[in-house]
């Protein structure tokens, strides 16, 4: 049966698409945000990147002075695998 309007993306182009973390981090950060990241929890768009030696993709929301990621109020936020392997699954 075929669907209108979907595709089909094979396995293998998903796996060379998103072959590490920062890869789907920066995927994920495009769809979520574009070019504007605003901070989750007070919608704030006065954030910044924490410094390079902490978590890859955290940011800092100078409003409200909290640590949030693209993952931060979403239903993806409790997983404990990669992302890779749920964006693979997904």
């Amino acid at each position: 049966m075929k669907f209108q309007g979907v595709s089909t993306v094979s396995l293998i182009a998903i796996f060379e698409k998103f072959p590490d973390q920062t890869s789907c981090i920066a995927h994920l950060e495009r769809v979520r945000w574009g070019d504007e990241p605003r901070c989750p929890l007070c919608g704030d768009t006065h954030v910044g990147r924490k410094k390079e030696n902490d978590l890859i993709g955290r940011w800092n929301c100078y409003a409200c002075r909290k640590s949030f990621n693209v993952l931060s109020d979403t239903l993806l936020r409790p997983i404990t695998v990669t992302l890779p392997d749920r964006l693979r699954t997904a």
